[in-house]
């Protein structure tokens, strides 16, 4: 979701997925300055950190200690872009954020249904390599991802579950 929002991703590690802020790491908030809209950056942000609690859901097997780490962690980066949602002045109050996160969970939603095949893949890389650093992430993804719009996915009117 990261790449696809064209977001910088420093690195991607399994070796520290009991520890999310470690497993992604991401600031998402640096990319302010390339965007043009602070909305569809929130939006995007709350999609980039929703869409591994998507894929976990997906799993029939008990959530494992390192997942619920993951999900606490989770609810702290929402919180962060719920905060930054309000300090740019996007909405009044932190209660007021809600149609953001549903929009970038629907987001993360209709994205992973595109991309479930590269998210394979690059687990399957991950499995091999343990972590890939930003310039081999980036040529890893300009390889392997098929292009698509997030904008398209963002306006579709379909609906999502």
């Amino acid at each position: 979701m990261a790449l696809r929002a064209g977001f910088k991703v420093q690195s991607v590690s399994i070796d520290y997925f009991d520890s999310p802020l470690k497993a992604v790491v991401c600031d998402w908030k640096a990319e302010r300055k390339t965007y043009t809209n602070d909305g569809r950056l929130v939006q995007r942000a709350f999609a980039f950190i929703y869409i591994g609690t998507i894929i976990d859901q997906r799993s029939s097997d008990e959530p494992s200690d390192a997942v619920r780490v993951q999900v606490d962690d989770d609810m702290l980066s929402a919180q962060e872009v719920r905060e930054a949602a309000v300090e740019w002045r996007l909405v009044p109050s932190i209660a007021d954020t809600n149609p953001f996160l549903h929009q970038g969970y629907k987001l993360a939603s209709r994205l992973l249904r595109e991309d479930t095949d590269l998210v394979e893949k690059l687990a399957n890389q991950l499995a091999g390599s343990r972590v890939m650093k930003q310039n081999a992430l980036e040529t890893w993804f300009a390889s392997h991802a098929k292009p698509l719009s997030l904008e398209t996915l963002e306006d579709s009117s379909r609906f999502d579950w």
